[in-house]
């Protein structure tokens, strides 16, 4: 019997391992949509490195064909591009873990059975995540609070959020109990047990609403065209990128050293790369917290 349920495992075994016809259409059909998804990051940065009056004339679509390293020194021969990096990169650090702590500490009071007046608190929050004043409102509120064109309005505003609240808040439950009781007994207090317990154990999560604080941070621009547009002493990066794409021609800020090298259209392509790249970078060492974190997450309540 016992020989026999063996070779049936090994025939099972075997049968898994063997490829079909279906997985091999399916890797096929992956492959093209990756091609496709990656293609157009390719075709940016393909244009970025090619002359801009020989990229006029079409025919650009895989590899540069003249090579040149114009438009990033027009690009980057503009000051406001390390300004903005400065200002970009302080609001990067600030903003997301003001952002962590928060949601977080808000998380760990909600997940506590013992909170007075949760279900209150519970429903007061899912309200102002679903309904807001809208666009106007909370313009003439931030004027009124004075934010406007200081660096303030690119923290506060977004200091807190219900719904990644919920997303720790689940998170945290699925904690087990027995070592919040176990650190009551040992005398510490709710302060010790959420810095020494809670956020070590709720890591993962937390990277992850760190990743997606980071990257809303990083690419945002409409902040600094709305609310902040008369002070240029705090433009974030890609509003930056966005007004040097518009004007489409900077090549008088570096000189005649790049002149007929550099097209407006090449310089808008080398200015998206530029803005890309970090995040480029920093993505794939999140990636493995982003993935687990946004996972368990979602289904510990």
């Amino acid at each position: 019997m016992k020989q026999k349920i063996e070779k049936t495992e090994k025939r099972r075994r075997k049968k898994v391992k063997h490829d079909t016809a279906f997985d091999y259409v399916n890797i096929a059909l992956l492959v093209v949509l990756a091609l496709l998804c990656l293609y157009p990051m390719w075709f940016v940065i393909v244009g970025s490195f090619n002359k801009g009056y020989d990229y006029l004339k079409g025919g650009v679509y895989f590899w540069p064909r003249t090579f040149t390293l114009a438009n990033y020194a027009v690009v980057l021969a503009d000051n406001r591009i390390w300004q903005g990096l400065l200002m970009t990169v302080i609001r990067c650090l600030i903003a997301p873990l003001l952002h962590i702590f928060l949601c977080s500490i808000v998380a760990y009071g909600m997940s506590r059975k013992e909170l007075h007046f949760k279900k209150f608190f519970n429903i007061f929050g899912l309200i102002t995540m679903f309904f807001s004043g809208g666009l106007v409102p909370f313009y003439v509120l931030c004027k009124l609070l004075g934010m406007l064109n200081t660096f303030a309005m690119y923290i506060l505003p977004g200091a807190y959020s219900v719904y990644n609240m919920i997303l720790i808040r689940s998170f945290i439950k699925g904690i087990p109990e027995e070592l919040h009781e176990a650190a009551v007994l040992d005398g510490a207090g709710e302060f010790r047990i959420y810095f020494t317990m809670i956020i070590p154990l709720s890591m993962p999560i937390l990277m992850t609403v760190l990743l997606w604080g980071i990257l809303g941070h990083w690419n945002d621009y409409t902040t600094t065209m709305f609310y902040t547009p008369s002070n240029r002493n705090i433009y974030t990066l890609q509003y930056i990128l966005m007004l040097i794409i518009q004007e489409g021609n900077v090549q008088s800020s570096v000189g005649s050293s790049v002149s007929g090298e550099a097209a407006s259209e090449t310089i808008s392509l080398a200015a998206m790369v530029i803005g890309t790249i970090p995040m480029l970078i920093a993505f794939p060492f999140l990636q493995k917290y982003f993935t687990k974190g946004l996972y368990v997450g979602s289904l510990k309540g």
